[in-house]
């Protein structure tokens, strides 16, 4: 790894590596790359003889640059950070710095309040500096009010603006000859590999798996309320709406208590109930600013369905990850001993180049059955609509009960549309968009049904449905 130490101005004032014979050496590195916030990090210690110190010292000054490459999904690309601590050990004859990406202009620019309407582009070129281009790989289309009460950064607001549209952010430069000729907000609704294909075990890949659980914080129903409707005294809530739904995946079923508006788990609560807690209730709260009774009752199912399972959170350790993984991937994680099949993202990787390791923190779990190949549950996904349409979801149907058979044998794949737990009829599903079979990013084929054969050579893990408009 080499990296190039610039002035404001980006003047190349110096240079270090971890193997280059020549300049200052690298060592203990770290490069932090994180979903949630889309920027990354870099710290390292520079080591120097007593005759390099004043040009180290000088070159290596909080507020400065740092040109160096980042590896991600797409391959190489050039990133940028600014030096905002330093710390000398004049004894060791070291300089530890760190440093962040996206740049001052990003970072101390400050987005005033606002209410604003508009599309994912617009929105975000209101709050971004002339110079910042924006590069949307992959985004919702129409538009979407933003309400901000408070001032924030502008890398605040523009994680604000992403997590609007349900996007993902990472920043990148385009860098030649050492000179900045790009500055880049990267949009995508996902970033990574969203089928996970690396299988990484227990005692191979990874070294360590905890396992906590907790049911401190778990609901098997909801206080629902909404938003404040024009001329009205109180907000809307969901007394006396009939709402059902039941989750394709889990079984669990969803209802609106008409008397009380409480949206419940019945499922959940006869799971939880006891000769202590006879009907398994325990009730937490839930509100959001919509005055749209059928938007406050999915949003709340939704928050419902996180709220009543087990918080089940894992800490895995790696050896090292594949140089093939990058962040965002799903990989799959498995323990045979502890019969544990887990798919789940990395959502933060951290890589030494110095020490040659990469490792990650995980999230996102889907807990898969006996193999980790059983992908029909998988299949049944919750579909992501724009901003005021009701959640879909997709149910498949194989036609040999398990599509990882002998491909000699033909499978038939059925994909049937559900609104609240009610399956649609086809015209009902053709209103609702065209269903779409994807073997990663490549179209297979479109309609309700998709055959798998051995004279397609397609692995039938890599086979999903959508619903697009």
């Amino acid at each position: 790894m080499i990296i190039y130490v610039t002035d404001r101005n980006l003047n190349v004032m110096t240079h270090a590596s971890t193997s280059l014979p020549e300049g200052f050496r690298i060592f203990d590195d770290k490069t932090v790359e994180r979903v949630e916030t889309g920027t990354n990090t870099f710290e390292c210690s520079l080591s120097y003889s007593k005759g390099d110190r004043w040009k180290l010292e000088t070159a290596v000054q909080v507020g400065n640059y740092i040109l160096k490459q980042s590896t991600g999904n797409s391959g190489a690309y050039d990133s940028v950070y600014q030096i905002t601590d330093t710390e000398l050990d004049a004894k060791a004859q070291e300089l530890h710095l760190y440093a962040e990406d996206a740049g001052l202009d990003l970072l101390n620019t400050i987005c005033p309040a606002g209410n604003i309407t508009a599309d994912l582009y617009d929105m975000l070129s209101y709050f971004l500096p002339l110079d910042w281009e924006i590069n949307i790989i992959d985004a919702p289309t129409g538009l979407r009010q933003g309400i901000w009460d408070g001032e924030s950064t502008a890398t605040e607001r523009i994680l604000s603006v992403a997590n609007l549209f349900g996007c993902e952010v990472y920043y990148s430069f385009d860098i030649k000859e050492l000179k900045v000729n790009k500055r880049i907000v990267n949009v995508v609704k996902k970033r990574g590999s969203q089928v996970a294909e690396a299988q990484l075990r227990l005692n191979f890949d990874i070294d360590n798996i905890r396992i906590t659980k907790s049911i401190a914080n778990i609901y098997t129903a909801l206080e629902v309320t909404g938003g404040m409707p024009e001329g009205a005294d109180t907000p809307i809530n969901l007394k006396n709406y009939g709402y059902y739904y039941e989750d394709p995946i889990t079984g669990d079923f969803y209802e609106v208590e008409l008397s009380t508006g409480r949206m419940l788990n019945t499922t959940a609560m006869k799971r939880w109930s006891s000769a202590i807690d006879t009907d398994g209730l325990s009730v937490g709260s839930f509100s959001y600013n919509t005055t749209d009774v059928l938007e406050l009752a999915e949003r709340a199912r939704i928050q419902l369905q996180r709220d009543s399972q087990v918080a089940v959170n894992y800490e895995v350790d790696f050896f090292k990850l594949p140089d093939n993984i990058a962040i965002g991937d799903r990989v799959n994680i498995i323990d045979e001993q502890g019969r544990l099949y887990l798919e789940a993202r990395l959502l933060e990787i951290e890589t030494s180049a110095s020490e040659d390791t990469k490792t990650a923190i995980i999230g996102e779990y889907l807990i898969r059955g006996s193999g980790i190949a059983e992908r029909v549950a998988q299949l049944a996904v919750d579909l992501q609509n724009t901003f005021n349409n009701p959640v879909y979801s997709l149910e498949i149907v194989s036609s040999n009960g398990d599509v990882f058979i002998d491909t000699t044998v033909a499978t038939v794949l059925t994909a049937y549309v559900s609104l609240r737990g009610k399956r649609l009829t086809d015209a009902e599903t053709a209103n609702a968009g065209v269903i779409k079979w994807y073997n990663g990013d490549t179209l297979l084929g479109t309609g309700k049904t998709y055959t798998i054969t051995e004279a397609s050579q397609i692995d039938a893990i890599n086979v999903t449905a959508k619903l697009e408009n």
